[in-house]
């Protein structure tokens, strides 16, 4: 929950589009252009320094302001919440103050069938968003036992605020980016993922509520209808990211469906949101935001995704990346072929439908420079990327690279 702060005097307008297309469910717009209603709601919120901080996460906590310390703050990655790190007596805290009412939900994996261009993102009334984190966090500390997820302190729908014990630890994301320099920072990822895959395991089957059908045939059937509609935008891309679903489909054999143990998921079970600390080595699992009843093989495909998308970087060891998925699945114990098939064809679609998709547009999202080195990685890396570090044969690269 740590993260990167900018601290200075946070002054917000955040101007925040939505759209109803069934007067039910309102969604903000997506990052594809999508076409907006009438519907705007601005929202104007000032936190004037340390002193309104302090101010709020007393309130959360039904404490004197005297008694709260903040000593960092400042936006989280969406911008859409000030994040704050300090202590209340002799106890270290994390603090979440809102600032969007109400709060959009980015939903961080895209599956493969799902169109991005209706997948608008979805929002909450602010109070509901505050409820969500609250019951979440404290149904995964159940169902997990007490282990690995920080204790809620306190909560204010005033204030806007949350407030959790410290996690403390570095995320397993930036751990991974140091293991070229630091053997060590391998070696204390490894034994995290193996932690953390364990426990995933206990929350699913703590929370297990019967299993469903995957009919993997029609998913992967209507993933591919959209992938070549979407060369155009996507490129030889899509129609790689095609070819391996097609080819998953012949790996999990028979008619292509199968059950799958529906439970209680995290919803962005990723590195980011695994923290590690090498003294007493402890695992903090963190950010239920997105928690859900659904098919168990949600958590485990933004998990290997998110690692096989690691392998796009040519300077993080392949064999680091390797170790920890292995010692991630040994925690997390025995699961069906079928589900392991699905989930890693999911898993190395997704890094060309998204990831390397995301090349062609770069420049239009972080300027010249982020354009220039995108051709760059393009022209000199990805041939090789994907036939080394994605173990992908050259005929496979050549026929669909052309």
């Amino acid at each position: 929950m740590a993260g990167q702060f900018e601290t200075r005097k946070i002054l917000v307008n955040a101007f925040i589009k939505q759209r109803s297309p069934n007067g039910n469910t309102s969604h903000s717009q997506d990052d594809s252009g999508n076409r907006l209603s009438e519907m705007d709601i601005r929202t104007d919120t000032v936190l004037r320094g340390p002193d309104d901080i302090r101010d709020r996460i007393a309130c959360a906590l039904c404490a004197r302001t005297q008694t709260i310390t903040v000593d960092r703050y400042g936006y989280n990655t969406s911008r859409l919440a000030v994040c704050c790190l300090g202590k209340w007596k002799e106890r270290r805290l994390f603090a979440k103050i809102l600032l969007a009412d109400p709060y959009p939900i980015p939903p961080r994996f895209r599956a493969p069938w799902e169109s991005p261009v209706r997948s608008a993102m979805p929002v909450r009334p602010i109070t509901e968003q505050i409820d969500t984190e609250w019951d979440m966090t404290i149904e995964m500390l159940r169902l997990s036992g007490g282990h690995s997820v920080p204790v809620p302190l306190g909560r204010s729908l005033a204030a806007r605020t949350i407030v959790w014990e410290e996690a403390g630890g570095t995320s397993l994301i930036r751990t991974l980016r140091w293991s070229r320099w630091r053997s060590v920072m391998a070696e204390a990822g490894a034994e995290a993922l193996l932690k953390a895959g364990y426990w995933l395991r206990n929350v699913h089957e703590a929370s297990r509520q019967g299993t469903e059908i995957i009919e993997a045939h029609d998913l992967i059937q209507t993933a591919i209808g959209l992938s070549r509609q979407n060369q155009r935008n996507g490129g030889h891309y899509e129609n790689m990211a095609a070819t391996i679903l097609e080819a998953s489909l012949k790996e999990i054999g028979g008619t292509g469906n199968f059950e799958v143990p529906v439970a209680l998921t995290h919803g962005d079970f990723c590195l980011s949101n695994l923290l590690w600390k090498a003294t007493g080595k402890q695992l903090a699992v963190i950010d239920f935001e997105l928690s859900g009843s659904r098919p168990i093989y949600y958590d485990l495909f933004a998990l290997i995704a998110d690692l096989r998308a690691m392998l796009l970087n040519p300077m993080v060891p392949k064999s680091v990346i390797q170790m920890w998925e292995q010692s991630f699945w040994r925690g997390y114990g025995t699961t069906s072929a079928e589900v392991m098939a699905f989930v890693k064809a999911l898993a190395l679609a997704r890094i060309f439908y998204h990831h390397f998709s995301r090349l062609l547009t770069r420049r239009k999202r972080k300027g010249l420079i982020g354009g220039i080195n995108a051709r760059l990685y393009r022209t000199f890396l990805e041939r090789s990327v994907i036939a080394h570090r994605l173990d992908l044969a050259p005929d496979f690269v050549y026929s669909n690279c052309k």
